[in-house]
């Protein structure tokens, strides 16, 4: 009897099937072939068990109805990953509902199939926490606080409680929060082995509109005592316990930087299109693993006179390509970065900070 597989994939053209083979070097128990569904529903009927079948959609008569043809051959409990070029939302929503655990679209990249082999078939780690973290780096007024406060607006649509952490103490004032907590207060608790104390959100019920709690520290003409990594982690660790998705702005240590950047489950890098930015993201760059790449957002928030050239800014970041540009607008309104106001900017602007929120929420769906 044949040995079952971790892994069979199906791929209706020949680059789809390159793009996969190279995704899955260095794998064991691999089987790829070409096929559309029909053939894919034959080969599964005799097939051994797989822990994961990736199937391209392309070509199919009745792809609504593949999650159910594909249940009725295989065993209970394989999971199944759609491919196909049909790129609308609506389309990728409703085989989610179905059943299929993902969907990529054409054409694959080998990170696409890497990625969720790790996801599907790697033991992950453990985690110290139930939310999401989202880190933000960059130059003062790279638009950082633009971004952080568009996806914590997001992150309210979507019915998420969002944490706004900062720890510098200026940032904040850009968001139009009270602050619900006081990092300095918290970081003592934490160091003296307890609980931070914050619970925001403990009342909420489920559903509905997430809130967004500001926690920093609270203005003073001195800056505060930079924290031990520890802390701050530890800090981090129990308000996303506590909340959905936390969001990390205005880490002015390089060493804490690192250190913190590296653990979020997502990290953004902004930068203007000027020497000095650059030079503040080049240097981010420097300090984060490359295991987990940053979100890189180019910010034109100066008229295009002050900007560098497209090729010195890609010789000065490695030929790294920014996910998103949001593009110059001189009518852009200083309330931008409010959590209670949307932008008054242009429809332009507007639609390529969604993409960039988009991006982000990619990461830690």
């Amino acid at each position: 009897m044949a040995a079952s597989t971790d892994l069979r994939a199906f791929a209706a053209d020949a680059r789809t099937e390159r793009t996969i083979r190279q995704g899955l070097e260095g794998r064991a128990s691999v089987k790829v072939q070409r096929g559309k569904l029909r053939e894919v529903l034959q080969v599964l009927a005799s097939a051994p068990p797989s822990k994961l079948v990736l199937v391209d959609l392309d070509g199919a008569s009745e792809p609504e109805s593949a999650f159910t043809q594909l249940q009725a051959v295989c065993s209970f409990g394989t999971a199944f990953v759609a491919v196909g070029s049909i790129s609308t939302s609506s389309f990728a929503r409703q085989l989610l509902r179905d059943g299929f655990s993902d969907y990529l679209t054409k054409p694959l990249s080998v990170a696409d199939v890497r990625n969720i082999c790790a996801a599907l078939l790697d033991e992950q780690p453990g985690r110290d926490y139930a939310g999401n973290v989202v880190g933000f780096a960059g130059s003062g007024g790279s638009g950082v606080a633009a971004l952080a406060a568009a996806l914590a607006r997001e992150s309210q649509t979507k019915g998420l409680n969002c944490v706004l952490l900062s720890f510098d103490p200026i940032f904040p004032q850009a968001f139009g929060l009270e602050p619900a907590g006081d990092v300095s207060e918290m970081l003592l608790r934490i160091a003296d082995g307890k609980s931070s104390g914050f619970e925001p959100f403990e009342d909420l019920t489920d559903g509905g509109t997430g809130k967004v709690a500001l926690v920093t520290y609270p203005h003073s003409d001195s800056l505060p005592v930079v924290p031990s990594v520890d802390t701050a982690q530890s800090l981090i660790g129990q308000l996303a316990n506590r909340a959905s998705i936390v969001l990390l702005c205005g880490i002015p240590d390089p060493e804490l930087l690192a250190a913190l950047m590296n653990k979020c489950d997502a990290r953004v890098v902004l930068y203007e299109p000027t020497l000095l930015s650059i030079n503040v993201a080049v240097r981010c760059l420097v300090l984060l693993d490359t295991d987990n790449p940053p979100i890189l957002v180019q910010s034109n928030r100066r008229g295009p006179r002050h900007s560098l050239s497209s090729a010195q800014i890609r010789y000065a970041l490695g030929d790294r390509e920014p996910a998103v540009t949001l593009p110059y607008d001189r009518h852009l309104h200083s309330q931008i970065a409010s959590i209670d106001a949307r932008p008054s900017a242009s429809r332009k602007y507007r639609k390529a900070l969604t993409q960039a929120v988009d991006a982000i929420f990619e990461r830690i769906r």
